[in-house]
């Protein structure tokens, strides 16, 4: 993947390569399913916005919503699907599909048509470019114009399993099942913003370009994760110490500078116990996010090597809650995602 984000505009662009492999001894494939799950905060009526407004156990007000932000939408695109082969690439067909519940409002299942269907064990190589809008924080992803959590942001391929794909479209109460890749991303940041993802950083490929002016470009990869996920901030406190082997990455506002001793003990208390009791950490890195108030809803979630604690904040740090261990237990609830 190489992408570009805009904090200033929540503006989203990016090109993919999908490499996938038929696993199936039987059955040939001719249709695909993508998730573009961004498009869930595309407007009112998407069946996750629907579902969260009847689901008592999410505190969820979109009058409150719309009465901070005025445009508070985002959205995902794909502006080019190309099946590519020995005969060169072929423009492939896609349709929005609502399985679960018909909704023709929601956008966040597509079903891809293969120009040349994938025999068993073959491989099928898609060529994707995409485009859209990240939404404020609303929950797990979002961005302002100092804070960027990129969460959920691609055409995502589904699961397929027992010769049958597996996709559902994004429900208010649920999260996210998606198949184990490995991920070569580029991102392009406004130069000045620190910028975090799942994985280790790694060099620009040979030949591959710098950024475009005002901008910087970095590179993360991991083997064998089900997700990716990136963070773009300005004014972020950035500190790396390494335990049980592990390069700890701590991102949090630079205001709140005080949670990061708290935040350690925590995440290294972690480390220790589900070492000893569970098994090595099995990643070689991990970061870990404060998100800034004002993007709280972006707070206590997991993706693989990056998770999200509570908010960074000061008020952590008063009466009465500096007496409490709520954004510990946050944290070490997020880092026990990483096995679980």
């Amino acid at each position: 993947i190489q992408a570009r984000v805009d904090p200033a505009t929540r503006r989203l662009t990016g090109e993919l390569t999908l490499r996938w492999i038929n696993p199936s001894t039987t059955t040939s494939v001719s249709k695909v399913p993508l998730h573009l799950y961004l498009n869930a905060f595309s407007h009112s009526e998407t069946t996750w916005m629907r579902e969260v407004r009847a689901f008592a156990g999410f505190r969820f007000n979109q009058a409150d919503l719309l009465r901070r932000y005025p445009d508070p939408w985002g959205y995902i695109q794909t502006t080019k699907l190309q099946q590519v082969g020995p005969g060169g690439a072929a423009a492939a067909a896609w349709r929005p599909i609502q399985p679960d519940d018909g909704n023709p409002l929601d956008r966040t299942l597509i079903e891809v048509r293969l120009p040349r269907p994938v025999p068993p064990g073959a491989a099928l190589e898609l060529q994707i470019a995409f485009s859209g809008r990240l939404p404020v924080p609303i929950a797990r992803t979002g961005c302002t114009p100092r804070f960027c959590l990129v969460a959920q942001w691609f055409p995502k391929l589904a699961v397929f399993a027992r010769d049958r794909w597996v996709a559902q479209q994004f429900h208010g109460s649920t999260e996210f099942f998606a198949p184990f890749a490995d991920y070569d991303v580029t991102v392009d940041a406004p130069a000045g913003f620190v910028v975090g993802a799942t994985g280790r950083r790694r060099p620009l490929r040979p030949g591959q370009r710098g950024a475009p002016p005002g901008f910087a470009r970095v590179r993360y990869t991991q083997r064998a994760v089900h997700d990716f996920a990136v963070v773009v901030g300005r004014d972020l406190l950035d500190r790396t110490h390494r335990h049980r082997g592990v390069d700890v990455r701590y991102l949090l506002p630079a205001e709140a500078g005080a949670q990061l001793a708290p935040s350690r003990r925590a995440v290294q208390g972690g480390l220790d116990c589900l070492g000893r009791r569970v098994g090595p950490y099995p990643y070689r890195s991990l970061t870990v996010v404060l998100p800034p108030h004002r993007s709280m809803n972006t707070a206590g979630m997991e993706y693989p090597t990056l998770i999200t604690g509570a908010s960074g904040d000061a008020i952590w740090s008063a009466s009465p809650l500096k007496t409490s261990r709520i954004a510990e237990q946050t944290l070490v609830h997020e880092l026990s995602h990483q096995y679980f």
